[in-house]
């Protein structure tokens, strides 16, 4: 909890940075609790195949690239500011 505090006095006064520097989303999304849904990760854990290093589906093989990542990370910044509007 302190941290989560912390991050909120820093970031009203150092959002204009954070957000130049590229880690505002990073920062504020660092302080939200993340509920782990465990089947979901073993079931996708039981598709990855050490040898090819992907995820293998039926209709194909899948993999997540650095790419996807920072797309993910940009939708989430973009609902969040949304939400925020609202």
């Amino acid at each position: 909890m302190k941290f989560k505090r912390w991050a909120r006095k820093m970031s009203a006064l150092h959002e204009p940075i954070w957000r130049k520097a590229g880690i505002f989303e990073a920062v504020n999304a660092s302080t939200y609790k993340i509920h782990k849904n465990t089947d979901l990760v073993l079931g996708v854990a039981e598709k990855w195949s050490p040898d090819t290093k992907t995820f293998v589906f039926s209709w194909g093989e899948a993999t997540i690239t650095l790419e996807d990542v920072m797309l993910r990370k940009e939708d989430y910044g973009e609902a969040k500011e949304r939400m925020a509007d609202d």
